[in-house]
């Protein structure tokens, strides 16, 4: 018998808002700011998904500037993210399909909770979702499975209920 689908978590950049050229020009800005070069856009695209320490080291090969090369992306990100945050065609749709069927949704991403929230806020995604878990919310983050498990205790669902939606895209991200 095939259990009947009750939650969908979903990744928040790229997946239900479009920040790539944000995302990309930030680290453009800071690469530039604290390295003296600007990487390759393939190079930075490569390391979407990664925690961003870990993202900032694979571009830089320097642990030791992880925290310089942090502050310089913040400042970068919160200064330009509601000008460089773009709706993504058929998200809202989907959402209102999705909500319309009785089944639960959860944003689940590893931005901290204030940027989060903006972003939901600057798209108008905000009254579509049920529950968020964002850096920080839980001891582990993505990609280990705690934020996930607590997504669905948050909806009220079983794991085995949900879906996770990271590799739905609605955009190109190159």
């Amino acid at each position: 018998m095939k259990m009947q689908i009750k939650g969908i978590l979903f990744d928040f950049d790229g997946t239900i808002a479009n920040t790539i050229d944000l995302i990309i020009a930030t680290f453009e800005h800071t690469c530039r700011e604290v390295l003296g070069f600007t990487p390759e856009r393939e190079k930075i695209v490569a390391t979407f998904g990664l925690p961003l320490p870990e993202a900032m080291i694979a571009l830089s090969g320097k642990p030791e500037l992880v925290e310089t090369m942090r502050d310089a992306y913040r400042e970068y990100n919160n200064a330009h993210h509601d000008d460089m945050i773009r709706s993504i065609p058929g998200v809202k749709e989907t959402l209102e399909q999705l909500k319309a069927q009785g089944i639960k949704l959860a944003v689940v991403t590893s931005k901290k909770p204030p940027m989060l929230r903006r972003g939901m806020d600057c798209l108008q995604l905000t009254p579509y979702f049920d529950a968020t878990v964002a850096l920080g919310d839980t001891k582990e983050s993505k990609p280990h499975p705690e934020p996930m498990l607590a997504a669905c205790a948050k909806l009220g669902v079983k794991p085995e209920e949900c879906r996770r939606r990271q590799s739905l895209r609605f955009a190109e991200r190159t």
